[in-house]
């Protein structure tokens, strides 16, 4: 997770569960390189959230050839071509799916949106 020092309430919630043994690691806000390192470093990048306003961390998953298990919802969809969905909703699916991770590794997400930067930086100039 990368939660800022902003988000108290998150953050006490996150050291919750690690005392009851549940191993979530929030790496803070990091530089680009350090994110990239977290990329390549993990087997695979679970998105659970409800909504996004654009799905920074899953394009960046997928770019660094990360496997995307997300939410089944929209916002997903307009962004990647993920490797494994689940009803946000469903407690008991979401741990299904995780369980199953074998199926999904080295199924790579596709980014679906261009880079459009590019072309904007173009037409200011």
């Amino acid at each position: 997770m990368t939660i800022s020092n902003n988000y108290p309430e998150l953050l006490d919630l996150i050291a919750k569960c690690n005392e009851q043994g549940v191993p979530i690691k929030n790496i803070g806000f990091v530089s680009r390189m350090e994110l990239n390192y977290f990329y390549k470093n993990s087997l695979f990048c679970i998105y659970p959230s409800l909504q996004e306003s654009f799905g920074l961390g899953l394009i960046e998953a997928a770019q660094n050839g990360l496997p995307v298990v997300a939410s089944d919802l929209d916002y997903v969809y307009d962004v990647i071509e993920p490797s494994a969905t689940f009803n946000p909703f469903s407690e008991e699916e979401i741990l299904n799916v995780l369980l199953d991770y074998r199926s999904y590794i080295g199924v790579k997400s596709k980014v679906i949106v261009e880079d459009k930067l590019k072309a904007f930086m173009q037409l200011l100039n």
